[in-house]
């Protein structure tokens, strides 16, 4: 919730004209292997606004094309804020849970972020790192989830994930 345009990319559901809007992406001009990624996310430990600025991440890249694409005409500002007035406006979130998914992803830490409950770092100083569902987005979009300023602390984090 707290990484900007990080939406998970596994499972789109829509109108059929959104999800043509939505993956109609222009591959970047940028074609460096996987190592040469990994290498540059070792050496400099981003963080995860800096990962989304950068364009080292397949999921806000996508998100943020479709945004510039069908809302704004511009990249979206990389804050959690402006993240969220658009998730509220352009998106309904389901977790893989609600929908009865599982995806078995390397180690049970993983695991149980793909699930979308927790992190293993998680902390309230983190802002516990929640992920979307529809309970989450539901407040959102009700008013009930508000923004704070301290929210934005968790995108100044280095990444822990390597591509």
């Amino acid at each position: 919730m707290f990484r900007a345009y990080w939406l998970d990319d596994r499972y789109c559901f829509g109108n059929i004209d959104d999800m043509l809007a939505y993956w109609n992406y222009d591959l970047d001009s940028v074609d460096w292997p996987r190592e040469t990624v990994n290498r540059i996310l070792q050496q400099t430990c981003p963080s995860w606004k800096k990962r989304t600025e950068e364009r080292l991440g397949a999921e806000p890249n996508i998100v943020r094309n479709y945004i510039k694409r069908m809302e704004t005409g511009t990249e979206p500002e990389c804050t959690v804020k402006t993240y969220w007035e658009i998730l509220k406006k352009q998106f309904i979130t389901l977790s893989l849970g609600e929908v009865g998914g599982f995806w078995f992803k390397y180690n049970r830490w993983d695991e149980s972020a793909a699930q979308r409950t927790w992190y293993r770092d998680d902390s309230t100083k983190r802002c516990l790192c929640y992920n979307w569902d529809f309970a989450n987005w539901l407040s959102l979009y009700a008013g009930t989830l508000v923004y704070e300023d301290r929210f934005e602390c968790v995108q100044e984090e280095a990444s822990d994930t390597k591509v």
